[in-house]
Formats: structure tokens, sequence, C-alpha cells
């Protein structure tokens, strides 16, 4: 049973950096449409920071990549013993 709850962690955890790559995506192309200049941060149609929401999708995707492939190589250790 805990097998299950592993693998089904996993699997979201893989889901949720998938996500994230594709929020970075998004986020870089409201960079370069909603700025004036490629430097700049702030939305001119939200008026939201968008370096701020691409640092946070840069976060999240890579920790829960690292999570859930360091989950993985644990789950295939304990399966060898």
């Amino acid at each position: 049973m805990k097998s299950r709850w592993v693998k089904l962690l996993i699997y979201i955890l893989y889901a949720v950096a998938l996500l994230n790559a594709f929020a970075i995506i998004n986020v870089m192309v409201s960079i370069k449409y909603e700025t004036q200049n490629p430097g700049e941060c702030i939305s001119l149609v939200t008026g939201n920071d968008l370096c701020a929401a691409l640092k946070a999708s840069k976060l999240i995707a890579a920790i829960s990549f690292i999570v859930a492939t360091m989950l993985v190589f644990i789950r295939n250790l304990l399966a060898r013993n």
C-alpha cells in the first residue's frame, strides 16, 4: 500500500514540474508582449511583477522535479533490499 502512495506522489510531483515549465514559458511570453522593454518586469496589462512569477515558477519546477527524482531513486534502493 505504501508503494501506491509513493508512486502517486511521484506522478503528482512530475506533473507539477511539467505545469510549472509551461508557466515559465507563459510568463516569458508575457514579459515579451506586456512590457515595453525586455528588461522590465511590471506588466502594462495587469500590473503584476512578472519577474517574481518567473522566479517562483522556476523554483517550484526545480524543487518538484528534484524531489520526485530523489523519491524514484530511494524507492528503487529500498526495492532492491
